[in-house]
């Protein structure tokens, strides 16, 4: 297809093929890995809004290799096979690099004809829905799904004519892309300091200002009971709940739940819960699929693959009890407890043994309200973070389209 540079205001729908040259990369043997030019396999692709060299191996490659496979800024690479359904075809750009970079043949390069199109309005196509969807549907799956260059060059998307409303698109998503990916390096830097200050505020390496009594080291039972209610033979048929089951749960976060009644429900929905118990999860909790659970409706069961955990309230704050939980106190304990298992489990007596630090109860108290400030800070990033995935998405379908222009 010919595309007229200078024309101004039309789109077309394209080929990949029309806009790009596409070509496979280098395939070697991976005892030659380890040393040589820097190479982009197809893992390199998934990092980040753009291929970093930081990260990449080194293979043993020839001169003519290198002059026929070195990526160039602008470059689009894409995985050709995939495990996942859903992974086929991932496209990431090439910025630039100090040294030569080559590719795997794993992988399809896409070089943009720059006269007619901009390479990183090209990729945020690529990334589309719409794109997407048609690389997943024609693709060929068996034990893995497979894309090859000749079904990749009718990959089709619209395009504006003129360079410069490319341009102009590319300019607003690109800064979508930084700003997104500079919210998720801030959460993963306050994630850090989380990390750190529970190591040293959980075990009194650094002690909050105003605290200078004795801690003593305990078990878990000693300070709260253990599965303390379950419904019985005795439950009411139609009686209706809330069930939290395994799944549900994932670090820390409750992400949905099932309403039932007694006579519909799983057989392992028995565990009543009240506010303030902490469901730590028996069955590979390596995971960390605990909960601390803080609605105050008392129609809540979860599911006895959890101990549920019910403190003490003049013995242990649970808001501090459940910091502990996901801390490198607790972690290292059920370490050595799951530790050549084929199925990593733990049991309700294994979790009233594991050894904690118990400060007096208004030190339990300030730290747990440390912690959970910064909890609170993380959380807020991340539905900022959410938000403006979300925006992203929709102004890529307006502009990618033609539907809201720029220009």
């Amino acid at each position: 297809m010919e595309l007229k540079p200078d024309t101004a205001g039309e789109w077309r729908t394209v080929k990949l093929g029309d806009v790009a040259i596409l070509d496979a990369g280098v395939n070697k043997d991976i005892s030659r890995m380890g040393y040589g030019c820097l190479y982009v396999t197809v893992g390199d692709l998934y990092a980040g809004s753009k291929i970093s060299t930081k990260s990449l191996g080194r293979i043993d490659v020839s001169e003519e290799e290198i002059e026929r496979f070195r990526l160039v800024a602008g470059d689009i690479v894409f995985n050709k096979s995939s495990v996942k359904r859903d992974g086929i075809a991932y496209p990431n750009i090439f910025h630039n690099a100090d040294e030569d970079v080559v590719f795997t043949g794993f992988a399809i390069r896409a070089r943009c004809k720059l006269d007619v199109a901009n390479s990183a309005f090209v990729l945020h196509a690529l990334r589309s829905s719409q794109c997407r969807r048609w690389v997943i549907n024609n693709s060929q799956s068996s034990a893995l799904t497979n894309l090859n260059g000749r079904i990749a060059r009718l990959l089709p998307f619209s395009l504006p004519v003129a360079l410069k409303e490319q341009d102009a698109i590319a300019g607003v998503l690109s800064d979508m892309d930084a700003l997104i990916e500079s919210l998720e390096k801030l959460i993963a830097k306050k994630r850090d300091m989380k990390l750190g200050a529970m190591q040293m505020l959980l075990s009194g390496t650094t002690r909050l200002p105003g605290f200078t009594g004795a801690w003593r080291d305990g078990a878990v039972d000693d300070v709260a009971e253990i599965n303390p209610e379950s419904l019985g033979a005795g439950t009411l048929p139609g009686y209706e709940f809330k069930y939290i089951s395994l799944e549900d749960v994932k670090n820390g976060s409750l992400n949905g739940w099932q309403n039932v009644t007694y006579k519909s429900a799983p057989s392992r929905a028995r565990q009543k819960l009240k506010s303030g118990d902490v469901l730590m999860a028996n069955v590979r909790p390596n995971l960390l699929g605990h909960l601390f659970h803080l609605s105050t409706d008392n129609n809540w069961v979860g599911s006895t693959g959890f101990s549920i955990i019910r403190c003490n309230v003049e013995k242990c704050d649970a808001a501090f009890l459940s910091q502990l939980i996901f801390s490198i106190i607790i972690t290292r304990q059920i370490d050595v407890l799951t530790t050549g298992s084929n199925y990593p489990a733990i049991s309700s007596s294994d979790v009233r043994r594991l050894r904690i630090p118990l400060p007096p109860l208004k030190e339990q108290q300030a730290i747990a309200g440390v912690l959970s400030g910064m909890d609170a800070e993380i959380d807020a990033l991340e539905m900022r973070l959410a938000k403006t995935q979300d925006i992203k998405i929709g102004m890529a379908q307006l502009l990618l389209t033609g539907k809201t222009r720029l220009i």
